[in-house]
């Protein structure tokens, strides 16, 4: 009987320390996922910037920039979510099921489901205006096709006015 409860508690014991020895994901994987979950939300993409975690100031140019640039008329941060990555470039890598381009500062674009669409060399030089628009158009081509709402209320309308009713419209995002 007490060689049972020996046993018992043994493997209890030896049950919590395999819970506690599962390998837990890096803390800098915690922004990526959060950015991710708020892409699928918002049906948005993520902007991956690959560093060192020495050069955290050599990305403080571009997370600048991504504020105030914009799509067209749309600024940037509504279409993509920028997350500086200094963590190891291999796990990132493994996690994203893809291999990173060499340069220290690889652009990442990801759909909000985590599949890479593609990659770019980040420019780091904002007063590069030339560098700047590259990457711009390089986002462009990958940005989330969103419908054109005045085309929708239009076709709605058109639609209310043959058939003798009204269009009601909400907004999702008011409280």
């Amino acid at each position: 009987m007490i060689i049972r409860a020996l046993g018992v508690a043994l493997l209890v014991s030896g049950l919590a320390l395999a819970q506690d020895s599962e390998p837990k994901p890096p803390p800098e994987f915690a922004a990526l996922v959060a950015a991710f979950e708020r892409a699928a939300a918002r049906d948005t993409r993520v902007a991956i910037v690959s560093h060192s975690e020495h050069d955290g100031l050599a990305v403080a140019p571009i997370v600048r920039w991504w504020r105030r640039a914009k799509l067209g008329e749309v600024p940037l941060r509504y279409e993509y979510e920028l997350v500086p990555f200094a963590g190891d470039r291999a796990a990132l890598g493994r996690r994203l099921k893809t291999s990173l381009i060499e340069p220290q500062y690889a652009l990442v674009l990801c759909a909000a489901d985590g599949q890479v669409l593609a990659q770019h060399g980040a420019s780091m030089d904002p007063s590069s205006d030339k560098a700047m628009q590259a990457q711009l158009t390089f986002l462009e081509k990958f940005k989330v096709a969103m419908p054109d709402a005045r085309e929708h209320l239009a076709a709605a309308l058109a639609l209310a006015t043959k058939t003798d009713r009204r269009v009601l419209v909400l907004n999702p995002s008011y409280p």
